[in-house]
């Protein structure tokens, strides 16, 4: 079970402010949806939670430990950007090999289960290289759920997937947390997507947190 804290956290690159003073918390069972225009800041702080950018000022607390330079959230799942794998490496393979890296208990039944529920066993054995935009989405989506991890952080899950996908992404975020207290946080252009599933959202603007709102995942 995490607990994430975001106090007062900046960051500038270059005299650029990409985040100002944003202050939220995420609770564990719930699914949260960051909106916004390009440029709001919602992929910077996902990137800030996860530990791959150290905040200018301010800070994140993880179960109530700060999150400091080049450390990790201990049990977490990222999908950021376009996913990226080993071409020369089966989608099986490519998860084996992740679930190992996290030191997971048993990696081939762990990739197993990730493949089944995005739907890609039956190419699972296919290159990287050969995967379809929309197959090389589901794998990235099947390392972020890998192993039950305790936060899981998707940036624009949606994309790339067809119709069906869509459906099977849907089925998999509203089970997370219910199942295993899990905090899932969503970033997204799909306003309507993020309603539909989240139960709080956070509308960002110029690197700001502008407003609260509640999703319809909250009467759920």
């Amino acid at each position: 079970m995490a607990e994430i804290k975001v106090s007062n956290v900046s960051k500038s690159i270059r005299s650029h402010h990409i985040l100002s003073d944003v202050s939220c918390n995420f609770d564990p069972g719930h699914i949260y949806g960051l909106v916004g225009s390009n440029g709001s800041g919602k992929t910077m702080l996902l990137r800030a939670i996860s530990g791959l950018i150290y905040p200018t000022a301010g800070k994140i607390e993880i179960n109530g430990k700060d999150l400091k330079r080049g450390d990790f959230p201990c049990s977490i799942g990222v999908l950021i950007n376009d996913p990226a794998f080993p071409k020369e490496f089966t989608g099986r393979q490519n998860l084996q090999h992740l679930a190992a890296i996290k030191k997971l208990p048993d990696p081939s039944a762990a990739a197993e289960n990730a493949l089944f529920k995005v739907g890609l066993r039956r190419n699972a054995d296919k290159r990287f290289s050969g995967y379809s935009l929309g197959m090389k989405q589901r794998l990235g989506i099947a390392a972020a759920i890998l192993g039950d991890p305790e936060i899981i952080l998707l940036d624009e899950p949606t994309n790339a997937l067809d119709t069906d996908g869509i459906a099977l992404l849907k089925e998999i975020i509203r089970s997370l947390p219910s199942r295993k207290n899990t905090v899932v946080i969503i970033a997204s252009h799909e306003l309507q997507i993020v309603q539909e599933l989240c139960d709080t959202i956070l509308v960002m603007k110029e690197g700001r947190l502008s407003r609260i709102d509640s999703g319809e995942g909250a009467s759920k």
